[in-house]
């Protein structure tokens, strides 16, 4: 009679990174380059209409050609597009080596309020996609951060326990909800966290056009650990 053995196998963990302001080096896109981006060619449009219809853009409600049409460019689209993330967003240069060496030990995933279309197309253009087990991109999957639907939407996905998966965001309104759900979490801060203040005029205008409870503030009662550069990943990420 042959013998059964049960073999016990580790919970898969996952590492799952924000992106602007941890895999991009921009923490704000929307006011850093795009506002920028869009009133040089449309200086009469308002900003609060930018924000409006990115907000919309991101969370699924319209295409990235919608986007376009809305801010006054829709004349100019795709080329307009293609320049903007051709000369927008920049990786962080040490991402990639650091993704490859923890892939060895750890699921890695994105989770990022953005616009489907965009993300599709700069995670082609930096050759990244692949570095992934899971992408959940809010203009995907009609919700954003910090709601606790794209959490949930993440977990149900994956089917991974919250206490198996480790946030890596720039944002403590982020980390604060994926907290309450059982996540662990770090905050990335690749410059001096006063700059988050320099953010607030933006803050302002997504809570005004956000959906009820997901309102984002300067400051939050979020207290985890952070970490200022991807090396300490590599070397502390087993006490983090």
């Amino acid at each position: 009679m042959s013998e059964t053995y049960h073999i016990s196998t580790m919970p898969e963990r996952w590492l799952i990174f924000d992106a602007m302001g941890v895999i991009f080096e921009v923490g704000d896109d929307v006011t850093d380059l795009l506002v920028p981006f869009i009133h040089a060619r449309n200086p009469q449009i308002a900003d609060e209409s930018i924000f409006e219809s990115y907000l919309k853009a991101s969370r699924g409600e319209v295409s990235s050609e919608e986007f376009w049409t809305a801010v006054g460019l829709g004349d100019r689209y795709p080329a307009v597009e293609r320049e903007y993330l051709d000369h927008g967003p920049t990786v962080d240069p040490r991402f990639r080596d650091v993704a490859i060496a923890l892939k060895r030990s750890y699921k890695l995933a994105v989770l990022s309020n953005d616009v489907q279309e965009w993300a599709a197309y700069l995670y082609a253009k930096y050759q990244m996609a692949h570095l992934f087990d899971v992408m959940v991109i809010s203009g995907a999957v009609g919700c954003r951060k910090p709601g606790q639907e794209i959490f949930a939407h993440f977990l149900r996905r994956t089917g991974a326990d919250p206490a198996d998966c480790l946030l890596v965001d720039d944002n403590p309104k982020n980390l604060a909800a994926a907290s309450q759900l059982g996540f662990r979490t770090i905050r990335f801060v690749r410059r001096n966290p006063a700059d988050h203040e320099a953010n607030k005029d933006t803050m302002e205008w997504m809570n005004r056009l956000a959906v009820p409870g997901s309102q984002m503030t300067a400051t939050d009662n979020w207290a985890g650990q952070q970490i200022c550069h991807f090396r300490e990943l590599l070397t502390d990420i087993d006490r983090l």
